[in-house]
This record gives C-alpha cells, sequence and structure tokens, in this order.
C-alpha cells in the first residue's frame, strides 16, 4: 500500500500504525522521519503534524514521543482489518526468528558479563591470596631468623657443710699461780668468743644453702619455660610452611584455571 499518495498526517498516522498492529508503539519526530520515503519532508514538518495530531487527540503525547490515541489506533484496525489480515506468514516467522536471534544475543551478553565478573573475582582472589603469603612468608622469615637465645649455664655448688671445732679450756685444778690462773680465764672467754663467731658462720652459711637450692628450683622452671615457648614456635613454624605450601598450590591451580 502507497501510503504517500495520502496527506501528510495521514501517512504519519499510517507509519505509526503499521510499525506494529497489535498495540501503539511511541515513537520520536525522528522515528518517524526516518521511516518516510519522500525525502522532501524534513523533520520540523514532522514535529508539527505530530503536534497537529496531539491537538486533534488522535496521538497522545508522553515523555516526548508520540503515540497513537487508543481510540484511533482500534478505528484504524477496523479500517485495515482486511490489509493486516493479508499480511504473509512468513512476516511473523522473520520476526520470531529476529526475537530469537536478539534473546540468544542478549543471553550471550548476559554470559559474557557474568564471565567477566567471574574473572575478575578470580583476579582479585589471587591478588588476596598472593598478599596473604607475602605476609606468611613475612612471619616465617621472622621466626627463622629470630636469635636462639640460650640460657646461660649457671653451676652451682654442692650442699656446703661446715661443723666448726668447739673451742674450750679442759676442767683442771685451780692453780695455785694467780698469773697463770688469770691467764687460762683470758684464753677460756676468747674461745667462748670464736665459738660465738663460729656459731653465726655456720648459721649464714646454712641460709646461703638454702638460698641456692631456691636459686636452682627457680632456673629450672625458667629452662623449662623456655623449652616449651621454643617447642611453641617451632609448632608455629611448621603449621605456616603447611599453610603457605597449600595455598601455593591453590594459587597456582586458580592461575592456570584462570589464564
Amino acid at each position: 500500500m502507497s501510503i504517500e499518495e495520502k496527506p501528510l498526517h495521514e501517512v504519519v498516522l499510517d507509519i505509526m500504525f503499521f510499525a506494529d498492529t497489535e498495540k501503539p508503539m511511541a515513537f520520536t519526530p525522528e522515528d518517524v522521519f526516518w521511516r518516510m520515503k519522500d525525502p522532501d519532508i524534513s523533520e520540523r514538518q514532522i514535529k508539527e503534524v505530530l503536534n497537529w495530531l496531539v491537538t486533534g487527540k488522535k496521538v497522545v503525547q508522553r515523555f516526548g514521543k508520540y503515540q497513537i490515541d487508543k481510540y484511533e489506533f482500534v478505528d484504524m484496525a477496523t479500517k485495515y482489518e482486511k490489509e493486516i489480515q493479508k499480511k504473509p506468514k512468513e512476516e511473523k516467522v522473520e520476526q520470531k526468528k529476529v526475537q530469537v536471534v536478539k534473546k540468544i544475543a542478549v543471553k550471550k551478553q548476559v554470559r559474557g558479563n557474568e564471565k567477566s565478573n567471574a574473572n575478575l573475582f578470580k583476579i582479585i582472589s589471587c591478588f588476596l591470596l598472593l598478599l596473604v603469603m607475602l605476609l606468611l612468608v613475612g612471619v616465617i622469615y621472622s621466626i627463622q631468623t629470630k636469635p636462639n637465645r640460650e640460657l646461660p649455664e649457671i653451676k652451682f655448688s654442692e650442699w656446703v657443710e661446715y661443723e666448726p671445732p668447739h673451742l674450750y679450756v679442759s676442767a683442771q685444778e685451780n692453780s695455785k699461780n694467780k698469773i697463770v690462773g688469770k691467764q687460762l680465764k683470758n684464753i677460756s672467754f676468747s674461745f667462748w668468743k670464736q665459738n660465738k663467731t663460729n656459731q653465726k658462720f655456720e648459721e649464714k652459711l646454712n641460709s646461703l644453702n638454702n638460698s641456692m637450692v631456691v636459686l636452682r628450683e627457680q632456673l629450672d622452671k625458667v629452662k623449662h619455660m623456655y623449652k616449651e615457648e621454643q617447642d611453641y614456635h617451632k609448632k608455629i613454624f611448621t603449621v605456616m610452611a603447611l599453610v603457605f605450601m597449600f595455598l601455593t598450590a591453590f594459587l597456582f591451580l586458580l592461575i592456570k584455571k584462570l589464564f
């Protein structure tokens, strides 16, 4: 049907109607302009005609687009009922093919977007794994290079036993010689003083022996705690080394799968 032989407003209505005979489509003036076969008609003329049709309530305008009024669309469907029925079935089949192709293209695009998002996620995962591995390397290096401090070997002497002799003057008969008697008394007093000194020395020595026993016990406890700490560090080092090996293998497989 040659719609260019009609008045311009009818040609515009026919273009808008036959674009989709099932429901009204929305057009911009540019859309209608590019569907016109007459090159002498400008886009401005098309817009003026559309505005005139809006005034005549044959077309409605929404958001800068024009659409045939519902009542006008029904009238045109009744008017062109025979022509609509004469449309070849191949046209509908072709439209279905186009729709199927569009759906496939959309699905491919969606899959492509999903694939790119998955690749981005894998790249970020690789980067984070690499950071964790570098952190583990730093921790393992700090543990491995930590100076092995050994406690100094402290030797304690054995229990020192000392029993000082008890000094005394044998009991003798009183000497008739006053000088000898006086000297004996002086010697006896000196012995008494020495015995007191020896007794104090023995007490201090026993106290020192007891202190050495306590120090030896405390040193044994410190050595035991230090050994436990070293064993704990060794266990941490072993676990971190295993985790590092696992992450390295996982990162290798992830990179291999990604690239």
